[in-house]
């Protein structure tokens, strides 16, 4: 993995959180009964953080996830010159989410969520030659951004905890849990 590209997705995902709690705790001093923060694990290798806050059946849901699979190979290299190793070890791809969504609780314990994302895709190549750490580089050979959709159902576990499950267009089947204050 290249620390560079860890550390910027790192900063990104921070300063993402940082804004989105920061919001969420302007709106729940002011319209919020219960708030929520949540950690879950989708089928595509990717880590989810959200926070939720709930008025009345309503739940509004601000979070992200990142590809915790990414294997690009020792440092991002614009330009090929022509003494870098040309051996191709494998391609592959990463990619990032920021997720907004609404939830709608039935009874006491049940919910459905629908969430629709922003993705950030990365597709890379990568090469081997001795002189990089990890025994390579990559290059990248195409970013963009896409939309996604997902959703799940939720189920409260007492007044502080809930788990939900679901699938989601890009990160496929995801489950998770939240904590409530």
């Amino acid at each position: 993995m290249s620390q560079c590209t860890l550390v910027e997705i790192y900063w990104v995902m921070v300063r993402g959180m940082v804004l989105t709690i920061a919001l969420l705790i302007l709106v729940y001093s002011s319209f919020a009964q219960t708030m929520g923060v949540g950690l879950g694990f989708a089928t595509a290798n990717a880590f989810i953080v959200d926070v939720v806050y709930q008025k009345e059946k309503s739940s509004f849901i601000l979070g992200c996830s990142i590809d915790a699979a990414d294997d690009r190979r020792g440092k991002k290299v614009s330009q090929q010159l022509p003494n870098y190793g040309r051996t191709i070890d494998g391609k592959g791809d990463s990619f990032w989410t920021f997720d907004m969504g609404y939830g709608r609780v039935f009874g006491e314990h049940f919910g459905v969520e629908a969430q629709l994302s922003l993705v950030g895709l990365t597709e890379y190549t990568n090469y081997l030659d001795g002189r990089f750490t990890d025994g390579g580089y990559h290059m990248v050979t195409r970013q963009g951004t896409a939309s996604a959709f997902g959703g799940s159902a939720t189920y409260r576990i007492g007044k502080g905890f809930s788990l939900y499950g679901g699938y989601h267009s890009y990160r496929a089947a995801q489950l998770g849990c939240r904590f409530w204050f």
